[in-house]
């Protein structure tokens, strides 16, 4: 059964703007005067590939883990938008919180990842980043810069993944431009300037390549060293598997379709609608649009 962990952001006043919320935390006006805000309350945003789910002993003792906005981008109806204050809420006693530091610049279009390794979560922002990243730490909500080699880390459509095993943050995205586009980048965070390789999925990878139009949903599994890849509509999906060299390896595609009724997947396919449950392996949950259920689908292991 699902529940609410937190009920939206109801807006309580509006200033001569019609903003909702202050510019510099993003969070809700408190009273007419504009000077107040609710604090630790930030307005609703478009998030894009930026949420993270933070475990357990990230920020502290909450059992369930954090849900995390690293810096709020285009906060609805606000024509002021992007600030950098981060927000978490502990999802067993679900009051959102204003973290203590905050970064340098908001992640409007780029994406987050959680570095279980270092208890931090890293952001990888716009086109214009072009030497840097930044991160949060979680246990002292300290934050710090990131300097990355190659210039256009990241662009448009962006979901973030950490791979444990190799110690690598990777960025995939669409490529807008042509239908099957997938570019995967690899940061390698043990190594200063952080280095990172741009991979061009089609053609450094094998097997069939999804040709999909939208920008569809992607997740990184790590148990099974895998992107899973739902285009947002019909019964197929891909995975893309790591190689035993990631960078300079060959990932390898691979399809199957899904049984069920697939075509109650509709709506629009933005990418940051999909994710997997980590509490129960292999299930993956989509939401389509505002005004339909929560659609859900399980995968079997690879090789199984």
């Amino acid at each position: 059964m699902w529940s609410r962990i937190v009920d939206p952001t109801v807006p309580l006043f509006a200033d001569s703007d019609n903003r909702f919320s202050d510019t510099e935390f993003g969070e809700i006006w408190a009273d007419a005067t504009f000077t107040k805000v609710v604090t630790g309350k930030p307005a609703s945003t478009h998030t894009y590939g930026a949420l993270v789910w933070a475990p357990p002993g990230s920020f502290g003792s909450d059992p369930a883990g954090y849900f995390v906005i690293p810096s709020i981008s285009s906060p609805a109806n606000n024509p002021n938008p992007q600030t950098s204050w981060p927000h978490y809420v502990a999802l067993s006693n679900p009051t959102w919180q204003r973290g203590k530091s905050k970064l340098a610049k908001s992640v409007y279009e780029g994406c987050s990842l959680y570095d279980s390794s270092r208890n931090r979560i890293v952001q990888l922002g716009r086109p214009d980043w072009t030497t840097q990243a930044e991160y949060l730490q979680c246990e002292t909500q300290s934050t710090g810069t990131i300097t990355i080699s190659d210039p256009g880390l990241v662009t448009y459509e962006n979901t973030g993944g950490y791979d444990s095993e190799s110690d690598l943050y990777m960025s995939i995205k669409r490529d807008s431009s042509q239908p099957g586009g997938f570019y995967l980048h690899l940061i390698d965070p043990k190594v200063d300037p952080k280095v990172t390789s741009n991979l061009v999925i089609q053609k450094t990878s094998s097997g069939t390549l999804p040709t999909a139009n939208e920008p569809g949903g992607w997740d990184w599994v790590q148990a099974w060293k895998q992107w899973i890849y739902y285009p947002g509509y019909g019964n197929t999906v891909w995975r893309l598997t790591k190689p035993a060299d990631p960078i300079r390896g060959t990932w390898s595609w691979s399809s199957f379709s899904l049984s069920g009724n697939a075509n109650s997947f509709t709506g629009y396919p933005h990418y940051s609608r999909f994710r997997q449950v980590n509490s129960i392996p292999g299930l993956f949950v989509w939401l389509a649009s505002n005004n339909q259920s929560v659609q859900g689908f399980r995968l079997a292991p690879p090789n199984s």
